[in-house]
């Protein structure tokens, strides 16, 4: 299992709560927390989405050149 995801998604919530608890309430530090937060939790793959389904490109598939009819 890879754990970047879980790790940026933490480091988001971080990013979030630190802009809330400071006193002038940074909105750019929460706005990228927040980017980050949902970012990383989509790259978990826990939340499926079918619409990311129809912009995978498949791969072609090719009919073997040495098969006989």
């Amino acid at each position: 299992m890879n754990a970047a995801p879980y790790v940026m998604a933490l480091f988001g919530l971080v990013l979030v709560v630190l802009g809330i608890r400071e006193e002038s309430m940074d909105v750019g530090q929460i706005l990228l927390g927040l980017i980050q937060l949902v970012v990383g939790i989509l790259m978990t793959g826990l939340i499926p989405l079918p619409f990311l389904d129809k912009l995978v490109v498949k791969p072609e598939e090719h009919e073997d050149p040495h098969k006989k009819f």
